[in-house]
């Protein structure tokens, strides 16, 4: 199920139509461009995984080189004739499907080598791989290279050559009886013309009697009459026949591919929806390499991590936008963003909910690792001033009207965006139904941000379930810095815009009377505020380059400490492959003392980080040891029991490695075959013809040997009409009437 949201416009609102639409211009056929473009924002966890999966596996193959993924534009007219649009192949479509097929089934197989380096894409590849069966009836009428295999070229050059040889033999007879008719008179013409597929000649009508030949056309004029001389008549006769035996034989061949690919019209289906997967996939991967986006972590808490604005990376470069970073949780759903007209507020909220939709759309999202989000299932966006124009309402009814939705609408897994809330009535009315609304929309659970100038909201933010996030201002550069100050509200700067926009010392005087002494008090402690926090931010970038140098030390240190144990370990491997041989020679093959002696030296020089970082196995999990695979069975204090066939065995820890759990086998592709008789009778013949059409396109499928319409005798009609359209446009099935003549027996090639 998709996402719901409210206004239709939100996503449009919100910027994310537009960073979609250039998502969608990455792909690289019309057909995947226009389905992404109509593609919802996903609710469910999973599915969104999935999605993720896929993309991570493109990007491997990419990044790693492993070579052309499978193109999808050889793919649009096999679509035609599936959807019916085109009832057979002709031989570029053929060709095309033909080479689909090969980088398709090229792209399986390398996946079915390496099903645990691309799981995803394994479970969805095997059905793909019974469409081999189809590439070999392609591959015994097509070369490589697209052309007709050798023992049907040899046969359209047979009939190709004979039909040269008759018309060298046609246009020689023609040219000389043109030329004694222009002695004789007869007609006036230079060229011999071509009239119902037969070359004739143009006789003046006063001379139509002087002329031996078949009438074929009289000219509008009615002065010249087109003959075709009767001497010419068997080489035309026999042209034509020729010619209708090449095309008779290239439409069977043509035919008999059309049946196969109509028979396996389900898989192919089905492979196209897995090429725009793919497809998708590949439009993400170019998204997240441009922009440094990333696959981010699912969790009960919205973590942004420097987040750039999807929306602001197509339009300017990315040092040029500043990064977001916050965290909303249960516990401070709602988010109070404060701070100066044009500082940003608007576009913060913006980068949250693109974020959200990107993630939850299953594309990669332009944060920093450690980035986490949850999953909603409504969005609701009101930007802007909307005012309902076809209801007469004003921009602060309209605003009433959109929030009083949300009364009804909203609840914990919503996630709305509210711009100036309460605005457009009077200062102090609006910050009070502000403040009653969104403490109903906290109490309904939902998470959400609003933008707002109000000090009652300002203050509201300072107590959970709510959190102020002020935009700063460089008061000196005059102009925002867009860097957003989690837990603190922001400033106004209302009367020092005014000071340094040259505003009368008298209208400033008269406005500072108007406000409330405590407010001063407020934003001077704001400032103090912030002062202290720059001074905080250097001492923390200061400890944070100290830190590192501390991380660089220890990590020498530990890489020196590994160095010297790995010597020591050689050095007593030596001395005991000594010992070895000497005690070989005495006593026998003490093999498994020695390799006992060897692992209790590996545990007693193996480094400390390795023993903290060892793998942890439970019951159930599949591992593999020496090449073959078993399943974790029971879990002692030093060794992990294994099953591998019937045997169950001890093994340490450090000898086992993880795989991936197998894959589940893909569902059965079912096929429902109709019955093998049809009863038309009492049917017009126009419904008659579409139901034997429909019914036979279903039995070629799984052709039986022989299947039978009942037509009945009447006046022999509908079995005429019945036997035209099966001839036209089956001419590969053979037809038998009954005895009696009320039915017909359709016999299909085995």
């Amino acid at each position: 199920m998709g996402l719901n949201y409210y206004p239709e416009s939100s996503l449009k609102d919100c910027g994310f139509e537009a960073v979609k639409d250039y998502i969608a211009a990455l792909c690289r056929t019309k057909e995947a461009k226009k389905i992404f473009r109509e593609k919802k924002v996903l609710t469910d966890f999973n599915l969104i995984q999935k999605h993720y999966a896929l993309y991570k596996e493109v990007h491997y193959w990419i990044e790693k080189g492993w070579g052309r993924l499978p193109y999808l534009e050889h793919f649009a007219p096999i679509h035609k004739v599936l959807s019916g649009k085109k009832l057979y192949l002709d031989k570029s479509t053929a060709v095309a499907c033909f080479f689909w097929l090969k980088d398709l089934l090229a792209f399986a197989k390398r996946i079915r080598r390496h099903p645990t380096t691309f799981p995803a894409f394994w479970r969805l590849v095997q059905p793909v791989l019974l469409l081999e069966r189809l590439q070999k009836v392609f591959s015994h009428y097509f070369t490589d290279e697209g052309q007709w295999q050798p023992h049907i070229l040899e046969q359209l050059e047979k009939l190709s050559k004979a039909i040269h040889e008759v018309t060298l033999q046609l246009h020689e007879r023609m040219a000389a009886i043109l030329e004694k008719a222009q002695k004789q008179g007869l007609t006036t013409a230079t060229q011999w013309s071509v009239r119902n597929n037969r070359l004739v000649i143009p006789i003046d009508a006063t001379h139509k009697t002087h002329f031996k030949g078949i009438l074929h056309g009289i000219s509008r004029s009615g002065q010249t009459l087109y003959f075709e001389p009767l001497s010419t008549v068997p080489l035309q006769n026999r042209l034509q026949y020729l010619d209708n035996q090449y095309w008779q034989f290239l439409h069977r061949q043509l035919n008999v591919l059309t049946h196969y690919l109509r028979k396996f019209k389900r898989l192919l289906w089905y492979a196209y929806a897995l090429q725009l997967q793919i497809e998708f996939a590949y439009a993400k991967y170019q998204w997240a390499k441009r922009f440094d986006a990333i696959v981010p972590q699912q969790g009960n808490v919205l973590n942004l991590r420097n987040a750039y604005n999807p929306e602001l990376l197509l339009y300017l470069p990315k040092e040029k936008i500043v990064p977001l970073s916050l965290t909303i949780s249960s516990k401070r759903p709602i988010l109070i963003f404060s701070g100066p007209n044009a500082g940003g507020k608007s576009m913060a909220m913006k980068c949250i909910v693109l974020c959200q939709l990107l993630y939850q759309s299953g594309i990669p999202v332009p944060v920093d690792k450690g980035s986490a989000f949850p999953i909603f299932k409504k969005l609701f966006v009101w930007i802007g001033d909307q005012q309902m124009v076809s209801e007469n309402l004003s921009s602060f009814s309209a605003h009433l009207k959109y929030l009083n939705s949300l009364c009804s609408d909203l609840d914990k897994d919503s996630f709305f965006i509210i711009d100036e809330i309460g605005r457009g009535t009077a200062p102090e009315f609006g910050a009070a139904l502000a403040a009653g609304y969104l403490h109903y929309f906290a109490e309904k659970g939902a998470w959400g941000a609003t933008t707002t100038h109000f000090a009652v909201l300002k203050q509201l933010g300072e107590q959970p379930p709510f959190l102020n996030v002020g935009l700063q201002f460089d008061i000196k550069r005059m102009r925002p810095t867009f860097q957003a100050v989690v837990g603190v509200p922001g400033n106004s700067y209302a009367f020092e815009l005014a000071r340094r926009l040259n505003t009368p010392p008298q209208v400033l005087s008269y406005a500072q009377q108007w406000i409330d002494p405590r407010w001063n008090t407020i934003e001077s402690l704001l400032q103090r505020l912030k002062e202290k926090e720059k001074h905080l931010i250097q001492k923390e970038e200061r400890l944070q380059q100290q830190q590192k140098r501390l991380e660089e030390q220890r990590k020498r240190f530990l890489q020196q400490q590994r160095h010297e144990a790995k010597e020591q370990l050689k050095a007593f491997q030596k001395e005991l492959m000594k010992l070895y041989e000497t005690y070989k020679k005495q006593q026998g093959k003490p093999d498994k003392v020695i390799k006992e002696s060897h692992l209790l030296l590996e545990q007693h020089f193996q480094s400390p980080m390795a023993s903290k970082t060892a793998v942890e196995f439970s019951v159930g999990d599949k591992v593999q040891v020496e090449q073959r695979i078993g399943e974790v069975v029971a879990v002692e204090k030093d060794k992990v029991i294994v099953q591998i066939g019937n045997m169950r065995l001890p093994y340490r820890p450090e000898r086992l490695k993880k795989v991936a759990q197998p894959l589940k086998s893909s569902p059965k592709i079912t096929y429902n075959a109709p019955s093998i008789e049809i009863d038309v009778r009492g049917l017009r013949v126009e419904e008659a013809l579409q139901a034997i059409d429909q019914w036979l396109n279903r039995l070629l499928i799984q052709p039986p040997p022989y299947a039978i319409i009942v037509h009945g005798k009447g006046t022999g009609a509908l079995k005429k009409a019945i036997h035209t359209f099966i001839q036209k446009n089956y001419p590969h099935l053979r037809l038998e009437t009954s005895a009696d003549g009320g039915s017909t027996k359709v016999y299909f090639p085995q």
